[in-house]
């Protein structure tokens, strides 16, 4: 056969051949769908009818929330695509397309590819470049009755010496083309034989990326059947001399000749639909009751023709003969599907009055309201179409011709017919006489009716709302079957459009699409009564650790790309655990049936989950997360407030949990509530203490060598009214919480250079160092208002926590704001080295100055022989490296001569003074000998 190649020639890569093979598997099982797709760094936006486009990043339009079906396509926590359709997916299709995903994976396994292509349901092979069959599915097998000891491995002309036709395709296919083979004959030494002796197969060969191994991917449907069913309709339709139409033992035309389609030229083409409901009867139910007795008898006695006297629109006369198409002595139809044969002869005219003036007609045709005109109800109540409006063929989809059928057609047989479908709101099936019944019955007085909503489904797929209202064209009295009625159809699509919209974003979050705390209430509404609804509930509330440093370093967009990643891991995580996020970075999830040591499990879960890096920005990213959990039970009358009041104390245990530092976990105890409401009061006075309350104390450094002060590190210190003097751990967690770490950095950077300013005269040497967060460190305002500080006043040295200069997500950020601080003038300074938080590799990746001692080193130094030699390898280490070293912590002269021995530069302690006010560091000062 020949080759049919539908698109052009391209390198075999995974940019051009993976798209290829994800179209062609959306065409085979979910034709409706759009597929959004990560493939080799890039995200592309897939369907079957529109060309490949790129998108910025795995994020669902707005769109997908209105309307349809939205599947996550995760592997091993990873996000791989989103498939989004109108109507529903099968679940094959979302697993093909994720392990077919999984595969294309440039650090996936072969595992993965051979998984793909043995659970294929279609007869699949993969071959190499060179042709050599790599891996089969399960249907190529049984089609051609081979095991895979047969295949695998050895070269398509070895297994196949006799299919040069398809050999020659499929090396096309390994030059990069797409080709397809209509038809191939498989003779039976080579297949499972049905009784035609062979099967007949249509094949698509296409090239293929899988993991690090690029092919050709050949995809095989047997279409003998379809072949044979063709063959015979067509013999059927040469040999007929009437007008005939061929069809199934049940009634379906599967078609008919050209002299029947001449015979009724106004009627669409009727293929697959049953013969007695075609929009041609005048009489529709007495045609369905002969026509299907016809067909029952033909079919239990070969040998006879059963005839039924019809009338059709127009007012034309016909005689329909059933029959069985084939020689009823042959034995096929004993092994095959009948196929009976209708054939018409039309014999006379009769005259049929017009139910309507042409100028009723035309006033209805052009009217901009859709407008459908229907006669008077029959017994079963089924009404004939007379007139519609070309606005309401527009509306339903259809051209205005086929809604114009000679003499009225039944409403509910022509719309069948047209492929037009009515339903409910909520999707069940309504017939057109229901709806004209309920229309009627529903008029009033004054001849109209109240609306009635209703779905409608376009025959291209496509569906509209509508609100469907009647008016009686007699308004004498009670509504009458016998009396015609008209139909007015308002499109309130973009209304419904919007409401569903409304209702959804009210219940959903518009970035992650999970449910937000109103819609997970929502959700577990529809549990009330149920077993479920009797157990206990934990409800974990968790927030991903140092979030709003990560989106400084990598940029908002890169942030919202993370907490999607966040929610692709959790959505279909666990089963019966419902996911929502609260707000920001903060999510939460509810899970029934749980004792308090299985929440507490499920939370360590949770944190794992989360455990394995995110790709986000172009680079691989660790995050943690600290876990807050509340148990309880939910029956009961109130059941919403008692699962409001899980949230809060899940949230109270949250606070806790983030104040022990990262990764977190803390349970719910009602002493809990007490201390965090201590600490919102505390956060309530913070607030009205910047920057009032707020002062400066300053402790010395000295140095080793000469004795003398060399600089002063300042310390924040809120003077609380009734609390006493408190240090920044007691509050800074509070005030980043609150979002005041930015007013209180700019605040002491302020205040210090105003300092360093007064003592600029008196004390040049003096150096003062300011404590960084790594959040300022990232943050442009912060960096580009102290480097204007350092290069106008000069003397300010900068101090780093340790635990700030770990990881690798925002390291270039960091190396980049250090080095411009060092330009500007500053000494960068490691502070709390050796907490057990500190990165050795970070003394040698960004440009410092020195390291500052964690407390832990002095105060062990008495201890024995090994804080000593600890003590006395870092600092060699930091000398190595030209950095200086600085003791904290220093609080005798034991101690003082140690560290000087160890090789430490200088020192800072209650040994030389303890935090100083200014006044008082200037009296100090003046105790001192200066350079």
């Amino acid at each position: 056969m020949p080759a049919h190649p539908d698109s052009a020639s391209f390198p075999l890569t995974a940019s051009s051949a993976l798209p290829d093979t994800l179209r062609e598997l959306l065409r085979t099982q979910a034709p409706t769908a759009v597929l959004l797709a990560g493939i080799d760094n890039q995200v592309l936006r897939l369907s079957v009818d529109s060309p490949t486009t790129s998108a910025s990043d795995l994020t669902p339009p707005d769109a997908w929330f209105d309307s349809g079906e939205l599947s996550w396509l995760t592997r091993d926590g990873a996000l791989l695509g989103l498939l989004w359709s109108m109507s529903p997916m099968p679940a094959a299709a979302v697993q093909m397309l994720t392990l077919l995903l999984s595969a294309g994976r440039s650090d996936m396994a072969q595992r993965e590819a051979d998984v793909l292509m043995t659970q294929l349901p279609e007869g699949v092979a993969w071959l190499s470049d060179d042709l050599v069959f790599q891996q089969i599915s399960r249907r190529f097998l049984e089609l051609h009755q081979l095991s895979a000891g047969q295949v695998i491995g050895l070269p398509f002309a070895a297994v196949f010496p006799k299919r040069r036709a398809t050999g020659e395709l499929l090396i096309k296919a390994a030059a990069g083309h797409s080709v397809s083979q209509e038809r191939e004959w498989l003779p039976s030494e080579s297949a499972a034989s049905p009784p035609s002796g062979g099967r007949w197969l249509r094949s698509q060969m296409r090239p293929y990326y899988g993991g690090a191994a690029a092919g050709v991917l050949w995809t095989m449907q047997d279409i003998s059947q379809e072949v044979s069913l063709s063959a015979r309709v067509q013999a059927l339709l040469l040999g007929a001399r009437l007008p005939t139409a061929v069809l199934s033992a049940g009634g379906e035309v599967l078609e008919r000749s050209l002299s029947l389609r001449r015979a009724l030229p106004d009627i669409s083409d009727p293929h697959h639909a049953l013969l007695w409901d075609w929009p041609i009867w005048i009489q529709p139910a007495k045609a369905e009751q002969q026509l299907k007795d016809a067909l029952a008898r033909a079919l239990s006695q070969p040998q006879q023709r059963f005839e039924c006297r019809l009338q059709v629109v127009g007012g034309e006369s016909v005689s329909v003969s059933v029959c069985w198409s084939e020689d009823a002595s042959d034995p096929l139809p004993q092994t095959v599907d009948a196929l009976p044969v209708a054939e018409f002869r039309f014999d006379n005219q009769l005259s049929s009055a017009s139910p309507h003036s042409s100028l009723l007609s035309g006033v209805i045709a052009h009217s901009p309201q859709a407008t459908l005109l229907l006669g008077a109800a029959d017994d079963s109540g089924e009404r004939p179409l007379w007139l519609a409006s070309e606005a309401a063929a527009k509306l339903l989809g259809v051209h205005a011709s086929l809604l114009s059928v000679p003499g009225g057609a039944p409403l509910g047989s022509l719309l069948r017919a047209l492929g037009i479908q009515l339903a409910r709101p909520d999707l069940t099936p309504l017939s057109a006489v229901t709806l004209t019944t309920q229309a009627s019955a529903a008029s009033s007085d004054d001849g109209q009716t109240s609306a009635l909503d209703a779905v409608l489904t376009r025959p291209d797929g496509s569906r509209r709302h509508l609100q469907i209202s009647a008016a009686r064209l007699s308004a004498e009295g009670a509504a009458r079957r016998d009396e015609p009625l008209a139909l007015y159809l308002h499109d309130v699509t973009t209304v419904r459009s919007l409401e569903h919209r409304l209702k959804h974003d009210a219940l959903h979050d518009p970035l992650t699409g999970l449910p937000n705390w109103t819609g997970l209430r929502a959700r577990l509404s529809a549990t009330e009564g149920s077993a479920s609804d009797k157990a206990a509930y934990s409800v974990i509330a968790f927030c991903l650790d140092d979030f709003g440093v990560l989106q400084a370093a990598l940029g908002r967009q890169s942030g919202d790309h993370l907490l999607i990643q966040v929610a692709a891991r959790l959505h279909h995580w666990r089963e019966g655990v419902q996911v929502a996020r609260l707000e920001g970075e903060q999510f939460a999830l509810v899970a029934p049936a749980l004792s308090s040591s299985e929440a507490m499990a499920l939370a360590r879960e949770v944190q794992l989950v989360l455990t394995p890096t995110m790709r986000v920005g172009g680079r691989e990213v660790l995050v943690s997360a600290s876990v807050g959990v509340a148990y309880g039970p939910l029956a009961g009358p109130q059941r919403h407030e008692r699962l409001d009041t899980l949230l809060e104390q899940a949230r109270t245990a949250l606070l806790s949990a983030r104040r022990t530092g990262r990764a977190g976990r803390q349970m719910y105890t009602p002493e809990l509530s007490g201390r965090e409401a201590g600490q919102l009061a505390l956060e309530h006075d913070l607030h009205l203490a910047v920057p009032s309350q707020l002062t400066l104390l300053f402790q010395p450094m000295v140095n080793f060598a000469t004795g003398r002060v060399q600089g002063a590190e300042v310390l924040l210190r809120w003077q609380h009214p009734t609390r006493g003097l408190l240090s920044p751990a007691q509050f800074l967690p509070l005030a980043e919480r609150a979002g005041l770490l930015p007013t209180l950095g700019r605040w002491v950077v302020a205040e210090a250079v105003a300092q360093r300013q007064r003592w600029q005269r008196a004390y040049p040497k003096v150096r003062l160092s300011l404590n960084l967060s790594a959040a300022e460190l990232l943050d442009q305002d912060v960096l580009g208002e102290l480097g204007q500080h350092l290069s106008e006043v000069g003397g300010l040295d900068i101090e780093l926590g340790a635990g700030s200069l770990l990881g690798q997500a925002a390291a270039e950020e960091t190396s980049a704001a250090l080095t411009r601080l060092r330009e500007a003038g500053a000494h960068l300074w490691v502070d709390d080295f050796g907490d057990g938080a500190s990165s050795l590799t970070a003394l040698e990746r960004f440009p410092l100055s020195g390291v500052k001692l964690h407390p832990s080193f002095v105060a062990n130094l008495l201890g024995g022989p090994r804080p000593l030699a600890l003590l006395e390898g870092t600092v060699a280490l930091a000398r190595k490296l030209n950095l200086e070293v600085i003791a904290v912590g220093v609080e005798t002269q034991a101690q003082a001569a140690l560290l000087e021995q160890a090789g430490c530069q200088a020192a800072q302690g209650f040994l030389y003074s303890p935090p100083l006010t200014e006044a008082e560091f200037e009296r100090w000062l003046g105790t001192q000998v200066l350079d």
